[in-house]
């Protein structure tokens, strides 16, 4: 087991990877040490290894932005404080020290012949909290890709180093099922040749990507992807993909493995307009309510704020 207590003070505020990204063994490790290290306030993310339960808040204070994956468990414990803030805004909520980054922990690969360590899975929030924190603790874990992205670290940038090979955590899976199959399906109609598409997470985004067989220059510039972009980079379908963060199995870590040509992960600049494409969206369900009766009106008003977003990257097919 990793010491933490050469590196992480009491009531430190640690940052960690999310979603795939979590460095699980890094995780467990402060969950065994919680005592001696008592009052650390943790800053989760999404949630999918379940490392954390209600009970280790007895010395840990525990926050996020969402209550995805297990998160819902420590929300409904009333242990996970959810912040209320668009996800665009963590960024500059860690730089202001309203989200404290004192440590970080990163899961990334195995350096390259220059000794460069990627990422790997995710270059999100964690990107400004490398920044500023005192100290990074890496989790050097050779399933993960090494991928190309906009900030590479070095091993003297680590304070504490534990090699690993472990399977990354990643959601439940499961087939879409008949009613998504059906808004993929109605929802891929509205997707024109050289379109820039963004994806949320779960079971939607990848049948969406199933059903745009035939479609032309195409790019993906997205806070997240899946392993539907796999098939689209492919088949030429998709001509480029960058994302903030890699959610789904080896198809997709595979193929984003060191290939320049397809997948990169990066901290873009995109996020305040997808956060206005998000309320528009909202928006439109509000107007044609929770179950949606109206899926046309919505799906053409959706497409008409898809085609402002688009236009609002220049027209440029997702390039920078």
């Amino acid at each position: 087991m990793v010491d933490l207590s050469g590196v992480i003070r009491p009531g430190d505020g640690i940052v960690w990877g999310q979603a795939c990204a979590e460095p699980q063994t890094l995780a467990e490790a402060l969950v065994t040490q919680r005592t001696e290290l008592s009052g650390c306030e943790v800053f989760l993310g999404i949630n999918y290894s379940g490392t954390v339960k209600p009970e280790n808040a007895d010395h840990l204070r525990l926050s996020a932005y969402c209550g995805t994956g297990h998160n819902r468990a420590l929300a409904d414990a009333g242990v996970l404080e959810i912040l209320p803030v668009p996800y665009s805004q963590l960024g500059a909520l860690i730089r202001a020290g309203r989200i404290r980054a004192d440590v970080v922990f990163v899961q990334v690969s195995r350096p390259n012949a220059r000794g460069e360590y990627s990422l790997g899975l995710a270059a999100d929030y964690l990107v400004p909290a490398l920044e500023i924190c005192r100290a990074i603790v890496a989790e050097v874990n050779d399933q993960v890709p090494w991928t190309y992205s906009d900030k590479v670290l070095h091993q003297e940038d680590f304070s504490l180093m534990v090699e690993t090979s472990r399977p990354s955590a990643s959601p439940s899976s499961r087939a879409p099922g008949a009613v998504e199959t059906a808004i993929a399906r109605h929802a891929a109609s509205f997707v024109p040749d050289g379109a820039v598409l963004e994806f949320g997470i779960g079971a939607l985004p990848d049948a969406v990507c199933s059903f745009l067989d035939g479609r032309k220059n195409l790019s993906i510039h997205s806070g997240t992807v899946g392993d539907g972009i796999v098939e689209l980079l492919q088949k030429g379908i998709a001509t480029r993909a960058d994302a903030a963060l890699l959610i789904g199995t080896r198809k997709l870590f595979d193929f984003a493995r060191e290939n320049v040509q397809g997948v990169g992960v990066e901290h873009h600049g995109l996020l305040n307009l997808i956060d206005e494409f998000n309320e528009l969206t909202c928006a439109l369900l509000a107007q044609t309510g929770a179950d949606c009766p109206n899926v046309d009106f919505f799906l053409r008003e959706l497409a008409v704020g898809a085609h402002r977003f688009y236009h609002h990257l220049g027209g440029s097919g997702g390039g920078h």
